[in-house]
């Protein structure tokens, strides 16, 4: 019976970590429980839901204090942002001559405040090859 248990285990192991690395990538997706950060949220998943590949992507609360460590560890500001999407570990991509920063809001959400950013839909999907 044990050696059933064991073998159970061994067998979810694997599998578990077979579904974890078989994507071709890793996004984390930072949003507010806010109206204007869900509005990039809904847009950002229409743009994933788009792509023909294969990627794990999380969807984290930034004001939830689980996800607070996360924040920091990936440099994050540690003050106010509104939204950012992490790639692979980096949140910034060269795409041309330019250096985007996918933390603020993208550039559709123009007028927003301080929290504008200079980024777009079409410079986050062109940063990885999804």
């Amino acid at each position: 019976m044990a050696c059933i248990r064991i073998t159970a285990f061994a067998i979810m192991f694997v599998f578990s970590f077979l579904c974890i690395y078989s994507a071709d990538g890793s996004i984390m997706v930072f949003y507010k429980n806010r109206k204007p950060s869900l509005a990039v949220l809904d847009e950002v998943k229409k743009a994933f839901e788009s792509t023909d590949k294969d990627f794990e992507i999380e969807y984290l609360d930034i004001e939830d204090a689980k996800n607070l460590p996360v924040i920091a560890d990936l440099g994050l500001p540690s003050g106010h942002f509104p939204f950012a999407v992490v790639i692979d570990g980096k949140y910034t991509a060269k795409i041309g001559d330019d250096i985007l920063s996918f933390v603020h809001f993208p550039l559709f959400m123009k007028g927003i405040g301080r929290h504008e950013g200079n980024w777009s839909m079409d410079h986050l999907l062109t940063s990885h090859t999804f």
